[in-house]
């Protein structure tokens, strides 16, 4: 189940155990993957995930712990990107957006990746109401289902001797200061960067393709620079024509993937792994077995941060710009929840707080995607995803990177400028491939397909011109 806990108790039935310090142990199933070690200073370091890099000079992630120095390694995060946890020096570090979910129980200061822990420890849980009103479909962080647990989020490190939360230094685009094109050109050698840094750990990457201006950008760098992947489609009954069809014109070698027959036993299991912090379709592919192609020294690389570099009112101002935009505490967003279960009001109220005291400087509805959109709805997925055989990882995902994006224009982010011009330098006859097919016969064809589904079920829908 890939899963760890770190807590005072010296041994934990059923795991492996490694001595943090003299007071926490860490404990960990036998399928999980880690690298553990000492630095110079004697202190234990522990990496757990995938750690990418965007910079040339800090790809060796070991080396640094090893080097023992904070100063390096804070410098060097800036630059990591995929989905990890690292213990050092104390305290417990995530991917810049918190996609690896980590989870605090404070009152006896247990950290887990999994909510089954708290489960044991016969913790309450607090009814959340998961509900595609205002598109919030997952549980608000920093809360969780369980009573005084908590989920880590962007900025936040956890220190187990002090047993608090520490806040780091966020200055979004603060320190930049960069003309627009420079913006665009570190962007561009980021990605490039960090494409090869994900190569070099996997025996083959796959690239998840629909219709979508972000993964045909992710497609254009991997492709441009000779980098050998295969590209997918998991097909569904309810998806839009386009995102049926169009990727095979990107790729024409594209695998569809299509549904299998429905298992109800793999369906629980995702359920229990996530505790219904999350509706989407990830569940429905994993129950029917359309996760099953991957393998466990294989990776799929999809879009979840690079939507940031390219913003569309469908996507985030058209999500949250209206909740709270010009007012920083948040105040209108939670009159926006009034409707929903008091746990969702009390876990926005938690998270506003935890907003103001960062003195963030970017705007409130980028803020928010970044903190709930990725680290809530994106991780809890992940949390799920963690099921399978391989690895999923989200292009983007660093605190260097996802400063150059932010430091667009909002003029050029609207029209997704990056993602079009990398595209034309890259592979520019994929812009001649449509994106998006809004045309009457397809919305049609799509409403037809979902009624064919709820007749003969998901198999044969999610055939009907797919």
């Amino acid at each position: 189940m890939k899963n760890w806990i770190i807590n005072k108790e010296t041994t934990n039935s059923g795991n492996e155990t490694i001595q943090l310090s003299n007071t926490y142990f860490f404990h960990y199933s036998h399928d999980l993957k880690f690298t553990s070690g000492k630095s110079i200073l004697g202190n234990t370091f522990i990496i757990i995930g995938t750690v990418t890099s965007c910079s040339n000079e800090y790809q060796d992630v070991e080396l640094i712990l090893r080097n023992g120095s904070l100063k390096e390694f804070l410098e060097a995060k800036k630059y990591w990107g995929g989905r990890w946890i690292i213990f050092f020096n104390g305290v417990l570090y995530t991917d810049f957006c918190c996609v690896y979910g980590v989870f605090w129980h404070r009152k006896t200061n247990t950290v887990s990746n999994t909510f089954d822990v708290f489960e044991l420890l016969n913790i309450d849980t607090i009814n959340f109401e998961i509900s595609n009103k205002y598109y919030l479909n997952w549980v608000v962080t920093p809360k969780t289902p369980f009573n005084d647990v908590y989920k880590l989020m962007p900025g936040t490190g956890l220190n187990f001797s002090e047993k608090s939360i520490e806040l780091l230094d966020l200055d979004y685009a603060k320190d930049l200061n960069l003309p627009e094109k420079e913006v665009v050109a570190s962007l561009s050698n980021c990605l490039r960067i960090e494409s090869k840094s994900i190569q070099s750990k996997f025996k083959q990457v796959y690239v998840a393709l629909s219709a979508g201006y972000d993964s045909r950008l992710i497609y254009s760098v991997f492709t441009s620079q000779d980098i050998k992947i295969k590209t997918y489609t998991h097909l569904f009954s309810s998806m839009s024509l386009e995102d049926a069809k169009i990727p095979a014109r990107v790729n024409p070698e594209n695998i569809k993937i299509f549904p299998k027959k429905y298992d109800a036993k793999k369906s629980l299991k995702f359920t229990n792994r996530i505790k219904n912090t999350v509706s989407d379709a990830d569940k429905g592919f994993y129950s029917r077995g359309q996760w099953d192609f991957l393998r466990e020294d294989e990776v799929v690389v999809r879009g979840g941060v690079l939507e940031l570099a390219g913003l569309s009112s469908a996507h985030l101002e058209g999500r949250f710009e209206n909740f709270g935009e010009s007012s920083a505490d948040g105040k209108l967003f939670l009159y926006a929840l009034k409707d929903f279960r008091q746990a969702q009001h009390d876990s926005m109220a938690d998270y506003i707080n935890l907003y103001l005291k960062r003195n963030s400087n970017i705007r409130w509805s980028k803020q928010l995607y970044i903190d709930q959109r990725i680290a809530g709805w994106l991780s809890y997925i992940e949390l799920g995803l963690d099921l399978i055989k391989g690895t999923s990882i989200h292009l983007g995902n660093s605190e260097y990177m996802i400063n150059l994006m932010l430091s667009q224009s909002l003029k050029n982010m609207k029209i997704k400028s990056f993602h079009l011009d990398e595209m034309r330098s890259n592979k520019p006859d994929l812009l001649k491939i449509p994106f998006t097919d809004k045309s009457l016969s397809s919305k049609i064809k799509r409403i037809f397909s979902i009624q064919i589904s709820k007749i003969f079920g998901e198999i044969i829908g999610a055939r009907i011109f797919h």
